[in-house]
Parts: C-alpha cells; sequence; structure tokens
C-alpha cells in the first residue's frame, strides 16, 4: 500500500495521471493502476476523473492528509539515514549518570558542537544500570558510567580515576586538625549520599574497613544536594573530585586529607555495544572523548588526577594506581 498511497499523492498535487507518472518515472498506466487498486483496497472512490483533469474527492481529501503525513515521515526517514552515514551530520544518542552529565561532558559536548554543529547531540541522564541498559539495548551509542562495567555484550575502557575526597566549609574544616586523624572522623557530623547507593555503599565500606562508623546526619539523592548542604556548613562529606573542583578552587570548599585512610577514587568509564556498526558521527563522538577524557602515559597506565588534579594540599597527587583496559 505504501506504493500506491505514494502515487495517489502525487497525481493529487499534480491534477493529472500523465504528469504524476513523469515526475514519478513510471508510466500512466503503471499509476493509474496503483490509485486503482488502493481505491479497491480503501473500497471508496479518492479521484473525480473529468477527462484529463482530476481532483480528489471527499474520502480523497481525507486520504491525502493521511498519505501525505506518510510521505512526509519517508522523506524525513531518508535524510536521516543518509546523514547517518555522512560526515558531519547525523544523531549521537549519549547516556550518562547525572554527576558526570553535570560536572563532566560540558566541555566535551560544547567542543564537538563546536566542531561538527550539523551533528545532533541527545543526551539521556540516570543511574549507572539504566545508563548500562540503554547501552545494551541501543537507546543510546554510547555510555559513560563511574565504575568498571563487566558484560559480554559491551567494550568498556577506563577513562581516568576520580579521587574521593572528604570535603567541608573553610568555616567547619577551621577547627578540625589536619591532617585529620582517623579516630576523629568517627565524631564528625557528615552529608551523605543516600543509602543505598552504590557510591554510598563504596564510601561505607572503606570506611568500615578502616574502623570507621561514620556519623551521617543528612542523606540526599544528588550530589548537587549533597555539596551545597557541605557549602552550608550541616558537615562534611566524601564526593568524587569532579564535582567539587570549582568550588576547592574558589575556596568555598575545603579538602580534608583523612590520616591512616587509605587513597578511594572511582574509574570512570566509557561504554558502547560490542559488534554494533558506528555511524560517522558516533565514531567522531568516540573519537573527541577519548582525546578529552583518556590521557594513558606512555606505559600505558593511567593516573590519580591526570584528568581532576588534586588540590594542592592532598597528598601522593600524581601517583599511578593501574593500567587501562581498553580491550
Amino acid at each position: 500500500m505504501l506504493d500506491q498511497l505514494l502515487a495517489f499523492c502525487r497525481v493529487v498535487e499534480e491534477e493529472s495521471f500523465t504528469r504524476a507518472a513523469r515526475v514519478l518515472h513510471r508510466s500512466q498506466p503503471a499509476v493509474t493502476k496503483q490509485v486503482a487498486r488502493l481505491e479497491q483496497d480503501l473500497g471508496m472512490l479518492l479521484l473525480d476523473r473529468k477527462g484529463r483533469q482530476v481532483s480528489p474527492t471527499a474520502s480523497g481529501r481525507l486520504v491525502y492528509t493521511y498519505a501525505k503525513r506518510v510521505s512526509t515521515t519517508i522523506s524525513d526517514l531518508e535524510v536521516l539515514v543518509r546523514d547517518m552515514h555522512t560526515p558531519g551530520h547525523g544523531h549521537v544518542w549519549v547516556g550518562s549518570v547525572t554527576a558526570l552529565s553535570v560536572y563532566t561532558l560540558p566541555p566535551l559536548l560544547a567542543a564537538f558542537t563546536t566542531r561538527w554543529p550539523k551533528v545532533r547531540l541527545h543526551v539521556r541522564t540516570g543511574q549507572i544500570q539504566e545508563t548500562v541498559e540503554r547501552v545494551l539495548t541501543n537507546d543510546v551509542d554510547v555510555g559513560f558510567v563511574t565504575v568498571p562495567v563487566s558484560h559480554s555484550g559491551l567494550i568498556a575502557t577506563p577513562l581516568f580515576r576520580d579521587p574521593v575526597v572528604l570535603v567541608a566549609s573553610p568555616a567547619l574544616a577551621r577547627d578540625l586538625p589536619r591532617p585529620l586523624p582517623l579516630s576523629d572522623l568517627g565524631h564528625l557530623p557528615q552529608v551523605g549520599y543516600q543509602a543505598p547507593s552504590r557510591f554510598r555503599s563504596f564510601v561505607d565500606a572503606a570506611l568500615e574497613q578502616a574502623g570507621v562508623s561514620p556519623e551521617v546526619s543528612l542523606e540526599f539523592d544528588s550530589q548537587e544536594a549533597v555539596v551545597t548542604m557541605v557549602g552550608l556548613g550541616f558537615g562534611a562529606a566524601f564526593v568524587p573530585l569532579s564535582t567539587v573542583k570549582a568550588a576547592l578552587a574558589s575556596g568555598a570548599l575545603v579538602a580534608l586529607p583523612v590520616e591512616g585512610l587509605a587513597d578511594l577514587a572511582r574509574t570512570t568509564c566509557l561504554i558502547t555495544p560490542r559488534d554494533t556498526p558506528r555511524p560517522p558521527a558516533t565514531r567522531a563522538f568516540l573519537a573527541m572523548a577519548l582525546d578529552h577524557l583518556f590521557s594513558p602515559d606512555d606505559d600505558g597506565t593511567w593516573t590519580v588526577g591526570a584528568h581532576c588534579p588534586l588540590p594542592p594540599s592532598w597528598p601522593q597527587a600524581g601517583e599511578r594506581t593501574g593500567r587501562a583496559n581498553t580491550r
């Protein structure tokens, strides 16, 4: 029926079977047959035939309205498909955990849009599992998550280590010793990411291993809320360094090294579906993402703080910690 609808639209627009056939590069009898078959399938007369001139009946005008929508949709689809395979055009769908979309991705997205202004970026945020599922089901072309991911249907590339730091307002930090003794950490009021969550579980497990039971007085479901409450003096908080770089640089927050607490860091990873063809726009985005966010050393190792430099007061900045698995 699709070809019949397209032929019918052209006949209505040209008001002639002959002219419609010429535009469609078909014979006039073939176009006439297609329209007649459409009328037969729908069980109604669609055109008034008066000599060489034709015009739509009342039913024909209704059918034309919907048929034209189909024709326009097909034309749009053809353009989209063509753009998908044309460098500098197309769409890229990006999935990301919320914190990365707020603090890490904006410079990358801005740079990509400047370089490829005719490529449309679409960003969908959510929790880690949501992002993984979107990549696996091809709802997005690429995903950014804050933990290493292992799945047979994915390629996971570690991008950088994001140190987890304890921060406080200047007023609260002023009365605390530097570095903070581990024994004092359990008595320090803390603002935390709500439990259960991967980040909260990660921090709690590290503190438990160090023999510390944190005094969490406030819990929130966003890093932004946690950072805001810390800045207002409601307590200290363990947060990814990437979320507080600006606040530390401006002095709005202060980093508190903890004596005897092992360095904490989470790994930001780029995930893509395995064995899936990638249009030029997606390949261009992946190349720029790696260029902006991943910078391995000559021996293939990657560095704590390479992309999120530690504050000057923080110990062991630049310590090598592991080997990137780009598979």
